[in-house]
């Protein structure tokens, strides 16, 4: 079948935080209609403004394994995610555009400048080349067949945004200020689809099950080392999309203060404080579990973070911001200490 007659499935949401996964939303369309959408850049003040994008398609109400609070809604987490129908590459720096369509000259893909090509970013990261790519797939794979080939596909990949293949993650579609509108860019590459089965799959370590563990509360001691922790993570982009805004809504769950986050704030470099006032007044009204704060701390601080805090090692999904810690864990550690 010719590339552009390839049928492809997508999800769009309303905003980077919407966890609503709606069924006017769900789209499917040929390759090449897809690169038709995408073919120019929006102009816009407000990247919130454009639309966005969720690469995957998403398990219907009936089958669905999990939903939002009021039970209306497909929630938009892994586990409702179902197949997979092209590869998303998100990059931010060190490697230009020319470079990357060499690269991938042989595959068939698309690729556009993001929001922030080309400027100086809030934390002084200098003018480059920022972009995404979408490399169509040979035919589609289910997702409990791509997870164990993401890291295969990241070795393949290189440099990029280590989010990019996260499940239920999304993507800006192209848009652009008005005054960037010269430098923005779209390219469409004809070449062969990608076969995702060619990639190995890499055996991960087992995820925790969420079920299992206890949603105990904060005790002063863990409280303590996270606040510490997160004050010493310095800059919270590496985490991907929204993450100042995922660890402020997760202290107030987690029972934080204002002052608290504030502090955290000061020290994550990508973000200027002043602003953490109407930050903290946005994240009040969408908690989330204060357990994202040890999925963060754990990926960014390592092995160092979790011997000191006597927190037993572990492997978290990556793409799974609100997975729970090993809070359950660590209590009974202590508890056989005791007994010892």
């Amino acid at each position: 079948m010719d590339n552009q007659n390839k049928t492809i499935k997508f999800q769009y949401v309303e905003h980077a935080r919407d966890n609503k996964i709606r069924d006017c939303y769900r789209k499917e369309m040929t390759w090449g209609q897809f690169v038709a959408l995408l073919s120019d850049h929006k102009q816009i003040e407000d990247k919130e403004e454009g639309r966005f994008i969720i690469p995957v398609s998403f398990k219907m109400f009936y089958e669905a394994e999990k939903f939002t609070d009021d039970g209306k809604f497909v929630r938009r987490v892994k586990e409702n995610v179902v197949h997979w129908y092209i590869l998303p590459i998100d990059i931010d720096k060190d490697v230009t555009i020319l470079q990357t369509i060499e690269k991938f000259k042989e595959f068939e893909f698309v690729l556009y400048t993001s929001w922030n090509h080309q400027q100086w970013k809030e934390d002084c990261e200098p003018p480059c080349d920022r972009f995404r790519m979408f490399i169509l797939l040979d035919k589609p794979i289910h997702t409990d067949d791509f997870y164990p080939r993401t890291d295969s596909l990241k070795n393949f990949i290189g440099v990029m945004d280590q989010c990019s293949l996260s499940r239920s993650r999304g993507f800006y579609e192209p848009a652009c200020k008005q005054n960037m509108y010269s430098e923005s860019l779209f390219y469409h590459n004809k070449g062969k689809a990608l076969n995702i089965w060619d990639f190995e799959p890499i055996k991960k370590e087992q995820d925790w099950d969420e079920s299992t563990l206890d949603n105990d509360e904060l005790d002063d001691e863990l409280r303590q080392a996270i606040l510490e922790g997160l004050q010493q993570i310095g800059n919270v982009d590496y985490e991907g999309v929204d993450s100042w805004w995922k660890i402020g809504s997760a202290m107030v769950d987690g029972g934080f203060s204002e002052y608290e986050f504030d502090m955290v704030s000061r020290s994550l470099r990508s973000h200027r404080p002043y602003d953490s006032g109407a930050q903290w007044s946005s994240s009040k009204q969408t908690p989330i579990n204060w357990k994202y704060l040890i999925n963060v701390l754990n990926r960014r601080l390592g092995s160092g973070w979790r011997q000191k805090n006597n927190v037993n090692k572990t492997t978290y999904s990556e793409d799974d911001r609100e997975i729970a810690s090993l809070y359950k864990q660590l209590k009974q550690l202590k508890q056989k200490s005791k007994k010892a």
